[in-house]
């Protein structure tokens, strides 16, 4: 009896081991090389770099046999189904909502309100795009903003009770009516959606299926005063053949594909760059039965809206940057229009990281003789576009103001008005690096019509030429 237990206690431990070495022992030829998640796979770690042994190999080794290991996929889904009954997510960057609803967990602090824009970082947003249009305006292009919104902003009832809504207005709903004060052409999506009474996102995708997309295109469109096809009466197949972004990453291999909306828009245009997926950074597409030259920032909600605008455009860019390097791509395709799509969860990036492009050159107008706060200052050659000097800062000051202006070799630009993470008073100037003197920098700001002088509290240049 007791040799019976201890071989069954043997064998148990030896199939517990060959369980536990097999997604190891089994990647000769099964090893996880398809990336069915909303993920990119590490790559094998290097031994040596050009700055000698990589001291990190073994935890960079462990990263990649993570996302490699044999039957990983199978694992992982087996895995979330398993949770899955216990009204859990396994992956962490989704939220499981009711009814088969899933959510992007990024979107919930916009859900619960806990990460609204403050006044000044609004306004910041506000600004940077008010001279984002006036750039673009003055390069003879046409200008349209849009924002995406988060699944939960439209479709908020299947979110579960542990991630309750939040009250007061979201960052989005604080930034539409300064878009508006400053002019700006905005292209409303959130009150398009809600006026409609069907769904128009998928239940397991954080995107809108193939009716929004029609709709945001033709919405977008219009507010670029584009003559476009709209597409309504091209032939549609409603299948049950998406298998959503969420559901990916939830459920991996046992992810089950919902109802989506596919249109036939006799589609005749071509890529003219080595595209592999419309996930890819920079796509352009020429169409010779259209005309006109579109220039598009847009994230993953571009990918449905990309057909559409191929179809409709002589050429058209698709460009997936932060921030906008708006100067280079105008430069290099001088488009007819510009349009920034956004979704909602990263809008705080028009107050962060606004696009580049040189700071507009502006004439001084009444200046106070009194000096109303301190700023600090750092030059340096820009990360993005090495073509321009960054002119930044902080500025202190009790005195609530619109604008931000920098002097610079006798010269006056108007910059950016930025938000740290510690500080929502920052400004930001891109200037050219072989136009302007950058030896001696002052800033003013301006209120109600009128400059004022700040002193400078640091200089902190570091490779101004």
């Amino acid at each position: 009896m007791k040799n019976g237990k201890t071989i069954l206690k043997t064998a148990y431990i030896v199939l517990a081991l060959l369980i536990c070495l097999a997604p190891f022992a089994c990647m000769t030829f099964a090893r996880t090389d398809e990336n069915i998640e909303n993920k990119r796979l590490k790559e094998f770690p290097e031994l040596r770099t050009s700055e000698g042994l990589n001291v990190n190999f073994m935890s960079e080794l462990g990263d990649w046999f993570e996302d490699h290991f044999a039957f990983r996929e199978l694992l992982v889904a087996s895995d979330g189904k398993l949770q899955g009954l216990f009204g859990v997510s396994v992956a962490e960057g989704v939220i499981k909502g009711t009814g088969g609803w899933l959510y992007y967990t990024s979107s919930a602090p916009d859900h619960q309100r806990l990460n609204v824009f403050s006044d000044r970082a609004a306004l910041n947003a506000a600004n940077n795009l008010r001279l984002t249009q006036q750039y673009v305006r003055s390069q003879g292009a046409d200008f349209v903003l849009t924002i995406a919104p988060n699944k939960n902003s439209l479709y908020p009832e299947h979110m579960p009770y542990y991630y309750p809504a939040g009250s007061g207005e979201s960052s989005a709903q604080k930034l539409a009516p300064l878009l508006k004060g400053y002019g700006v052409n905005y292209c409303d999506l959130f009150e398009l959606f809600r006026s409609k009474d069907e769904t128009l996102y998928l239940m397991r995708d954080s995107h809108w299926n193939g009716r929004g997309a029609l709709m945001a295109y033709n919405a977008i469109a219009d507010a670029a005063g584009i003559d476009h096809e709209t597409y309504e009466n091209a032939p549609v197949t409603r299948a049950k053949d998406e298998i959503g972004d969420l559901g990916k990453m939830a459920y991996s291999v046992f992810a089950e594909p919902e109802w989506n909306y596919h249109y036939d828009i006799g589609a005749t245009y071509g890529y003219t760059t080595k595209t592999k997926s419309v996930e890819d950074a920079m796509i352009v597409t020429e169409n010779a039965g259209a005309e006109g030259t579109l220039l598009m920032f847009r994230d993953s909600f571009g990918n449905t809206l990309l057909p559409f605008f191929a179809q409709n455009s002589g050429k058209a860019v698709f460009v997936k940057t932060t921030p906008y390097l708006l100067d280079l791509y105008m430069g290099i395709h001088s488009p007819d229009t510009v349009i920034a799509e956004k979704v909602e969860r990263n809008i705080a990036d028009f107050a962060k990281a606004p696009p580049v492009f040189p700071a507009p050159e502006a004439s001084s107008g009444p200046v106070s003789d009194k000096t109303v706060g301190s700023f600090t200052v750092s030059v340096e050659t820009a990360g993005y576009d090495t073509r321009f000097s960054s002119v930044s800062g902080v500025i202190e000051t009790d005195m609530e103001y619109d604008s931000v202006f920098v002097g610079a070799g006798g010269r006056l630009f108007e910059a950016f008005t930025v938000t740290a993470d510690d500080s929502d008073f920052g400004f930001l100037a891109y200037l050219p690096q072989d136009e302007t003197d950058l030896t001696d920098i002052s800033v003013w700001i301006s209120a109600g019509g009128h400059g004022y002088p700040l002193s400078a509290a640091m200089n902190t240049q570091e490779d101004a030429k």
